[in-house]
């Protein structure tokens, strides 16, 4: 067990470019991944990985052998540990899990270990450390309308565990409570418009000194890789509808052509 290890969440890795980006995201998604490694190699770190490493449960087979070649640059004394996110399971059956792309990797890749452990629920990693996909919210919920526990309650219930990464919030934060510390690392890729802003990361943590570094990954300016254009012309689409609808209560005649 190495002194170091890295933590990490949500790569979302997909070989399908999202409609808000502008670059080759295949390529821009494999370059982080290579940084992911070339740093647990430099520092002799394990890499801890809460869910969702892929983005769809089956990946196409070229992509597959791609991720599979990057991943087992890794040194041999390292270890991947990870467990599977609500995207990496069909259907979010963790029954089906060997049929899924996070389900090739675990045959294919030596020092690949997966907790089989059902979406939601603690994977107790050792006696202080684990892991949980699940949505975890720091002081406000994401959404009214999805659900979601608040971090330091995560950490008053799995008292025994010193530090719990967290993955499904692709938000970046950390909790502490009594010293013992809950690491949302947020996610790897900028998928969507609305991660303008997101500045992707991962942590280390030395098991050690109980310390915890934030390192963030390369990335160019969201100005450079990525577009709003489609969501101004659904807003504008949105808009001539909502004036549709108002006529009709005005008591316009429309006609149609």
């Amino acid at each position: 067990m190495s002194d170091k290890i890295i933590l990490a969440a949500d790569l979302h890795l997909t070989a399908e470019t999202p409609i808000c980006r502008t670059d080759d995201y295949v390529e821009t998604q494999f370059r982080k991944l290579n940084f992911l490694i070339e740093t647990a190699n430099e520092l002799c770190a394990d890499i801890y990985i809460a869910g969702d490493i892929f983005d769809r449960s089956r990946e196409p087979r070229w992509f597959e052998i791609t991720v599979i070649n990057i991943f087992e640059e890794l040194r041999k004394n390292l270890g991947i540990i990870t467990i599977p996110g609500n995207h990496d399971l069909p259907n979010h059956n963790i029954g089906k899990l060997y049929d899924s792309s996070l389900g090739i990797l675990l045959h294919a890749i030596k020092n690949f270990i997966i907790y089989e452990t059902p979406l939601e629920t603690i994977a107790e990693i050792n006696s202080s450390e684990g892991m949980i996909h699940q949505m975890i919210h720091k002081d406000k919920r994401i959404h009214e309308n999805v659900k979601s526990k608040k971090a330091i309650k995560l950490l008053k219930e799995c008292s025994k565990l010193d530090l719990i990464t967290t993955g499904d919030n692709h938000k970046t934060f950390t909790e502490e409570y009594e010293g013992r510390l809950l690491v949302n690392p947020g996610s790897m890729m900028r998928k969507t418009a609305d991660q303008f802003d997101h500045k992707p990361c991962f942590f280390i943590y030395d098991r050690k000194t109980k310390k915890l570094e934030q390192v963030f990954f390369p990335i160019e300016s969201a100005k450079k890789v990525m577009t709003r254009e489609h969501l101004e012309k659904q807003e504008a689409k949105d808009q001539r509808f909502e004036n549709f609808i108002k006529h009709v209560r005005d008591g316009y005649e429309i006609t149609f052509s």
